[in-house]
C-alpha cells in the first residue's frame, strides 16, 4: 500500500486533540445547529472515530465487489442510481456503500436493502490507519467517488487499491484556490485514478491542472438520473394535510434558508392572489420558528404541521395563507403535489439545491440565480427553457400571475417565462405555453402508446407542446457500428394500438450538431418489442467518437404515429397505361 502523508497525518492528530478537549461545548454547538438530539451527535462522532470495522461484511464468494462512496444525501442518490444501472448489466455485483453525514446514511441503509449482498457504513476521519483498515476488509474490485469528496488519504488507497473512477467531478469557483494552493498533494490523490467525468467542460480544464486531460471525459451531470418516485401520500391528502383547497394553486418553497424567507414575502405582498396556497419546507428544521413569525409580520394566516400531521386522516382547510413543514424526509412528496415550486437556497449563498427533483415528476420549477453547485445542470435546462431563474422579489412578483381564478386548470401565464400574460388565450401550469382549448375536460391524446423502459436511464417520450406531432424521444447510450456511424439507443420499447406503427425522425435540432440520420426515417412495426434505437452519421471534421458522447442524455428525435394501410400484392402480366409511362429519373426536367 502507499506511504500515508506523513504532514497530514501530523495535522489530523492536532485536530484531533482539539475536538476532543472541545468536545462537550462542540456537541451542544452542533445538536442546537442540526436540530438533533446530542445522542445523535455522539452516535455520529463515535462511527467517525471508532469505526466498528468487526461489522464489515466478508466479500461474498464469487462476486465483485463495487465500493461507492457519496458524501451527503444527495451524493448517496448518485451512487445509487450508478449501481443500479452496472446491477441491471451484472447481477453478480454486491455494492459497499459509504457516505458521511447520518442523512445519507440512513437513506443509503433504506435504499442499499433491495441489493443483495450490500452494505452500509459511515466512513471514518481520513486517518491513513482507518483507511487502510476498511480496504483491508472490504477487498473491493472497484472504487467510485462521487461528486468530488477529496480526503486525501480516502483518495491515495481507494485508487491504490483497485480500479477507480470519479463520478460528476467538479472543482467550484470557491474550491480551485485552495487546490492550486496543494496542488502537489491533489495530484498525489488523482494519481492513480483510472478516469474522471464532469458535468461540464469548465470542471474538465480544471482537472487538467491536476490531472492527464485525455483521461478526462465531459458527460452528462448524473444528477439527471432520477429514480421512478412513488409517494407516500397522494398529491389530495398532501393538500388537505397542509391547508390547500382543492381548486387553488399551491405553490411550494422547497430548501429554503431563513434569510430568503424576507424575500419570498415581499414578492407575494402588494398583490391579489386569489387562491394561492404557499407552503414553505425550510432546509433547517431549526428555521421553522423565525419563518413563522416572518410570515406573520406580513399578515399572512400561517401554520405549522409536523410530519405526523401528514400521516393524520383530516386536516383542516385555510383558503389561503402559508404553511410550514416541520418535517424532514417529506419533500418530494410535497413537491408531487405542487401545482409550482420554488427551489431555495438560491437567493443567498447556500450554492442552491436540487431544482432537478420536482421538474423530473413534471412540476413547473423556479430558482434564484446564485447556484455555484447546480450552474451546470441549471445551464442545460435554460437552454430547453425549463428553468426559469430569478434574483429579487421582484422577479417572483413578476413571475406569479396577478389572480390565479378559480379552478388550478386555468392558471395563466407568466412573463417571465417570455409570454405576455393573456389569461384569455393561454396557460403556463407544466412549464410549456399549452393554447387552451374549448373544453377544459377536452381528450386531446386519446391513442395510447405503451412504453417500456429496456434502460434504467430511459427517458419516456414527451410532447413538448401540446399539439406537436411528435414526442420527443431521449438518446441513453450509443454503439458505434462502423466508422462515423452510431447507433443510439432510446432505452424504450413502443407497443402502438391496433392498425397504427411508428416512425422515428430526428428533430430540427440536429441541424445544431454535426450528425444527420443515417436511414432517413425509422420504420417501428407493431409487432417489434425490441429498444427503439436511431442510426446517425458524423459529418463534423472533429472526433466523431468524442462528439456522440455529448449526445447521450439529450433529446435526438421524434416518435410519429401513423395509422397502417395494409395492402396485398397481384401479380400481372400488364399494368395500365399513365401519361408518364417508364420515364424514370429526371424525366420530368429541372
Amino acid at each position: 500500500m502507499p506511504r500515508p502523508v506523513l504532514w497530514l497525518s501530523f495535522l489530523y492528530l492536532c485536530l484531533l486533540l482539539i475536538l476532543i478537549a472541545a468536545s462537550p461545548l462542540l456537541l451542544v454547538i452542533l445538536s442546537v445547529k442540526r436540530n438533533r438530539k446530542i445522542g445523535d451527535e455522539l452516535r455520529f462522532v463515535r462511527l467517525k472515530l471508532f469505526p466498528p470495522f468487526r461489522r464489515i461484511p466478508p466479500k461474498p464468494a464469487g462476486k465483485k465487489r463495487v465500493w461507492i462512496h457519496g458524501a451527503s444525501l444527495g451524493e448517496v442518490q448518485i451512487a445509487l442510481n450508478i449501481f443500479t444501472e452496472l446491477y441491471t448489466q451484472d447481477d453478480t455485483l454486491s455494492l459497499y456503500l459509504t457516505t458521511g453525514n447520518l442523512r445519507g446514511f440512513h437513506k443509503a441503509k433504506d435504499a442499499a436493502e433491495k441489493f443483495p449482498d450490500s452494505s452500509v457504513f459511515m466512513l471514518p476521519f481520513d486517518f491513513a490507519l482507518y483507511m487502510r483498515c476498511l480496504i483491508r476488509k472490504l477487498q473491493p474490485d472497484l472504487f467510485i467517488i462521487t461528486e468530488t469528496e477529496m480526503w486525501p488519504h480516502l483518495l491515495i488507497y481507494g485508487s491504490a487499491a483497485c480500479p477507480a473512477v470519479i463520478y460528476n467531478a467538479r472543482i467550484s469557483d470557491k474550491t480551485i484556490g485552495r487546490y492550486r494552493l496543494f496542488s502537489k498533494l491533489f495530484k498525489k490523490c488523482l494519481k492513480n485514478f483510472r478516469a474522471v467525468f464532469t458535468s461540464r467542460d469548465l470542471y474538465r480544464s480544471r482537472f487538467a491542472e491536476f490531472y492527464p486531460a485525455e483521461y478526462i471525459r465531459t458527460i452528462p451531470s448524473m444528477k439527471f438520473i432520477q429514480p421512478a418516485y412513488t409517494p407516500k401520500w397522494s398529491a389530495e391528502h398532501i393538500r388537505q394535510q397542509v391547508g390547500a383547497a382543492s381548486d387553488s394553486v399551491m405553490f411550494v418553497c422547497g430548501s429554503v434558508q431563513a434569510e430568503e424567507v424576507p424575500i419570498l414575502m415581499d414578492a407575494l405582498s402588494g398583490k391579489e392572489l386569489r387562491g394561492l396556497h404557499t407552503v414553505i419546507v425550510p432546509r433547517n428544521l431549526n428555521d421553522c420558528d423565525n419563518i413563522k413569525a416572518v410570515c406573520g409580520q406580513y399578515g399572512y394566516p400561517v401554520k405549522m404541521i409536523e410530519k405526523s400531521d401528514l400521516n393524520a386522516v383530516t386536516g383542516q382547510l385555510q383558503e389561503s395563507g402559508v404553511t410550514i413543514v416541520n418535517a424532514y424526509g417529506v419533500l418530494r412528496d410535497i413537491y408531487a403535489a405542487a401545482d409550482i415550486v420554488f427551489v431555495g437556497g438560491s437567493l443567498c449563498e447556500r450554492g442552491g439545491q436540487n431544482f432537478i427533483e420536482p421538474l423530473a415528476i413534471g412540476i413547473p420549477t423556479f430558482t434564484g440565480n446564485k447556484i455555484p453547485n447546480f450552474i451546470g445542470e441549471a445551464e442545460l435546462l435554460q437552454s430547453e427553457g425549463c428553468l426559469p431563474m430569478v434574483s429579487s422579489a421582484e422577479d417572483i412578483h413578476n413571475l406569479l400571475p396577478p389572480a390565479f381564478g378559480a379552478a388550478r386548470k386555468s392558471a395563466v401565464c407568466s412573463p417571465i417565462y417570455g409570454h405576455k400574460h393573456d389569461p384569455e388565450e393561454s396557460t403556463r401550469i407544466d412549464g410549456k405555453y399549452l393554447k387552451k382549448a374549448d373544453n377544459p375536460d377536452q381528450i386531446l391524446h386519446s391513442l395510447t402508446v405503451k412504453i417500456k423502459k429496456t434502460n434504467v436511464r430511459a427517458v419516456l417520450p414527451v410532447f413538448a407542446y401540446e399539439h406537436d406531432a411528435g414526442a420527443d424521444v431521449t438518446a441513453v447510450s450509443y454503439e458505434k457500428v462502423r466508422d462515423n456511424v452510431y447507433l443510439l439507443d432510446t432505452g424504450i420499447a413502443a407497443e402502438p394500438p391496433a392498425g397504427y406503427y411508428l416512425e422515428l425522425h430526428s428533430r430540427s435540432g440536429i441541424c445544431k450538431t454535426d450528425f444527420i440520420q443515417a436511414n432517413q426515417v425509422g420504420i417501428i412495426d407493431p409487432g417489434y418489442r425490441g429498444s427503439i434505437k436511431m442510426p446517425l452519421r458524423y459529418i463534423g471534421s472533429e472526433n466523431g467518437d468524442e462528439t456522440v458522447q455529448r449526445l447521450i442524455g439529450t433529446r435526438i428525435g421524434q416518435l410519429i404515429l401513423r395509422q397502417a394501410l395494409y395492402f396485398k400484392t397481384e401479380e400481372g402480366s400488364e399494368l395500365s397505361d399513365s401519361l408518364r409511362g417508364v420515364s424514370g429519373f429526371g424525366s420530368s426536367g429541372n
